[in-house]
């Protein structure tokens, strides 16, 4: 299984790297514009597409149609992580509003439109994950959710945000491997 993984984890990188940085590639075309200096902070591949930040945008490339499409701007905030659950493109980051929705941090695609996943978050979400039972959970730097105390880290479980210990700095990775949750960060607990 780690190796499965790890050759996962590299063929995406390569994959990604290769679509996004590449202009000799020869699907490229010049109405890309030139590649740009912004990072690529996150990437998702699901089936034919390929999802990614830049400039503050989503990006949805399509394989079969060798095109891509902007799915919505994060005016001058940026998309820090993005994750499918269900049928729904989830992503997180340091934007108060994402293709015209108040997304207040974290915001969901359903194929079609935008919706505003949860309010009250106090700043940047920079990793999303669910765990077996579909609760969310995000990590980043905020201290608050809804107005309660919520320290880097919170998950919503029936639609209501529960509160965990709170942690001494940021989140910046949240995992699910086997139904247990592992959390990485710059915190010292």
């Amino acid at each position: 299984m780690k190796t499965a993984l790890k050759t996962t984890l590299l063929i995406m990188l390569f994959y990604t790297s290769a679509l996004i940085a590449h202009p000799d590639d020869i699907y490229w075309s010049k109405s890309f514009g030139i590649p740009s200096t912004d990072e690529v902070r996150s990437t998702l591949i699901d089936g034919d597409y390929v999802y990614y930040n830049e400039f503050g945008a989503l990006v949805r490339w399509d394989n079969r149609t060798k095109s891509n499409k902007i799915l919505g701007l994060a005016g001058s905030g940026v998309v820090y992580t993005i994750v499918k659950h269900k049928n729904y493109i989830y992503i997180g980051g340091s934007f108060e509003h994402f293709a015209g929705t108040d997304a207040n941090f974290i915001a969901r695609w359903d194929g079609n439109k935008w919706e505003k996943v949860a309010s009250g978050i106090n700043g940047k979400v920079l990793t999303i994950c669910f765990d077996n039972n579909d609760n969310l959970w995000i990590g980043g730097i905020f201290k608050k959710i809804e107005g309660k105390d919520s320290t880097y880290i919170a998950y919503r479980k029936n639609g209501k945000w529960q509160q965990l210990p709170e942690l001494n700095n940021q989140v910046r990775s949240i995992i699910n491997v086997n139904g247990d949750i592992y959390v990485g960060g710059d915190f010292s607990i």
